[in-house]
């Protein structure tokens, strides 16, 4: 990173994705990370190479397992560079009785038959519903373990904290949470971070869908570009039920005072913990990451910690991952999620 960031500079521009791959994901030994004059590459995933026939056999089980996910990676990021982000139809079923969570995300997403050789379009189509439907899941698995009775609120007041333009596509996506909520009337949603500076505060206005407008159920969507310390101080704050802050990176930044990162990002950090009866949910993309998001929230937050642990509403869209977290080479949205609550007084 602190060499692309001395090109970027040196060169005046912002680096193009494929030239910042050069130096996330240097042809190197996946082993040793050694470099010589004949490297031997995977034909497969063309992701990985190696110094030697020996090392290529020592990794052999564990790039096996990895090889198809770093050629599903590949496809899904050339897919949405050259066409769009990966949006399907999230699934229309409204429930009629509360059927509660699942053990994990396949349970409300099964996975297409797959085959050993070619990935399909249902198969890249269901990585991507699965990241969209992620951060929705995670609320309703939480919310139905940890606070049952909000599932008999009238209406749910959520913020998603730290939001990126990224959250706001596909705003319909976020209704699904009122599909398998039967007797929540509404949900107010309330997408706050600076990172939402292009998006319009009034935007956007995206009507329930007809099955639930004539269950007279509705969905309210609002956008404040801030920090979220100053939109506590806005009329439009109402005290959440949930905060969501999705791959929320705490621990990106030294926490030092004056210090640019820091400063612009989560130095509020203790302004996100809502009230003893509601919930605050904050995922990160893996096990290093979350530990040390939770390290660092405990650090400036009095809070009990219900859960930190591998997300079973984590998203299937595989990721390279620069940095091989535990000797992986990719990862995955909200991978891991902590729950903690206020200390009652």
């Amino acid at each position: 990173m602190n060499a692309i960031i001395t090109c970027e500079i040196m060169s005046g521009k912002p680096l193009e994705l494929s030239e910042k791959e050069i130096f996330l994901f240097p042809r190197a030994c996946r082993v040793c990370h050694g470099v010589q004059d004949k490297m031997f590459d995977c034909l497969s995933c063309y992701c990985v190479s190696y110094c030697s026939e020996q090392h290529e056999q020592e990794d052999h089980l564990r790039h096996q397992y990895s090889c198809r996910l770093l050629r599903i990676a590949m496809l899904a990021d050339v897919y949405e560079s050259c066409v769009n982000i990966g949006m399907p139809a999230i699934p229309s079923h409204v429930d009629k009785t509360d059927l509660g969570t699942a053990p994990d995300i396949l349970e409300f997403l099964p996975q297409p038959l797959i085959s050993q050789s070619e990935i399909s379009k249902k198969e890249l189509d269901h990585c991507f519903l699965s990241c969209q439907l992620s951060g929705v899941l995670t609320l309703l698995d939480n919310l139905h373990k940890y606070r049952p009775a909000l599932k008999e609120k009238d209406t749910l007041v959520i913020h998603v904290a730290g939001a990126s333009i990224y959250e706001m596509m596909g705003l319909i996506k976020w209704e699904y949470l009122l599909h398998r909520l039967p007797d929540v009337k509404g949900i107010e949603f309330s997408f706050v971070g600076p990172g939402l500076q292009d998006e319009d505060e009034n935007q956007p206005a995206v009507p329930a869908c007809h099955t639930c407008q004539s269950a007279n159920k509705c969905i309210k969507y609002s956008v404040s570009p801030m920090r979220y310390s100053l939109f506590k101080q806005t009329d439009s704050y109402s005290s959440p039920d949930l905060v969501l802050v999705q791959n929320a990176g705490f621990s990106e930044f030294k926490d030092e005072a004056g210090f640019e990162g820091w400063d612009e990002g989560w130095a509020d950090i203790k302004d996100l913990v809502p009230g003893s009866e509601s919930l605050l949910i904050f995922t990160a993309y893996t096990a290093s990451e979350a530990e040390k998001d939770l390290e660092r929230l405990l650090k400036y937050c009095d809070v009990e910690v219900l859960v930190s642990h591998q997300n079973p509403m984590r998203s299937y869209r595989p990721c390279r991952d620069w940095e091989n977290d535990q000797n992986k080479d990719v990862f995955y949205s909200n991978q891991f999620v902590t729950v903690v609550s206020s200390k009652a007084s």
